[in-house]
């Protein structure tokens, strides 16, 4: 059993492992998540996938209000997108738990990009009606189910994407509390 000097600084103990920093009174850097050009990449990847669902979102829902003008049939979007994560939650997990999470992402994506391929042919050749905008829906909801809970999981330099999410709400909220500010004088 090794024995650490006397002066140093540890890290944690984490299963009975303890990561000395050093002897030296000089605090070290901590190591970046970006040092990784694959994490980064992985990153820029998962903002553009969110704009982009965003961005079809309100296109999809436009679409729909333009064809029916009822905001009943609007909502209609949303739950058939949602249906699929509830029905297949037990068979998407498994997918991600059995599987390469690589390939259930993209069999996922490519899922989604077909059903909004189907739906950009159908609007440029005038065929796009509302039956078919919920049956897309219904197809890109069932791509989204098998893509997070894989997504989910993903380690990012030591991190699962749930641990960075949440670290980048608290730095948010913390930068842009307004109950700090509020009784500050103007």
């Amino acid at each position: 059993m090794s024995r650490i000097a006397p002066g140093a600084r540890c890290r944690a103990a984490h299963k009975g492992v303890i990561t000395v920093i050093s002897n030296s009174t000089q605090a070290q850097p901590a190591p970046s998540l970006f040092r990784h050009n694959a994490d980064v990449r992985f990153l820029y990847v998962r903002v553009a996938a969110t704009i982009a669902l965003q961005i079809r979102v309100v296109a999809v829902g436009w679409q729909m209000y333009e064809l029916t003008h009822s905001p009943f049939d609007l909502g209609l979007i949303g739950l058939v997108q949602f249906v699929p994560a509830i029905g297949l939650f037990a068979l998407t997990g498994h997918a991600a738990d059995h599987y390469d999470r690589r390939l259930v992402t993209c069999i996922g994506e490519f899922i989604e990009a077909a059903a909004v391929a189907v739906l950009a042919v159908a609007n440029a050749g005038g065929r796009l009606t509302p039956l078919l905008l919920l049956a897309m829906a219904f197809v890109v909801g069932t791509g989204r189910a098998f893509e997070q809970p894989s997504l989910q999981s993903v380690l990012i330099g030591g991190f699962s994407t749930i641990a960075i999410v949440l670290i980048s709400t608290k730095i948010f909220r913390e930068l842009f509390d307004a109950d700090r500010y509020r009784d500050s004088p103007p």
